[in-house]
């Protein structure tokens, strides 16, 4: 039983550096579609 949950923690650790370190290199395009929205004035107190 500890041989498996040895296993399985190992594992979980490999997963996490890998995630991280795959997120940390990793070159995502940021978002290219212009967002633009019309705030009524209402909205802001004065």
């Amino acid at each position: 039983m500890a041989r498996l949950t040895k296993f399985i923690v190992i594992l979980l650790v490999l997963s996490v550096v890998g995630g991280a370190v795959f997120l940390t290199t990793g070159e995502f395009p940021p978002p290219s579609k212009s967002v633009e929205q019309v705030i009524d004035n209402n909205r802001f107190k004065r």
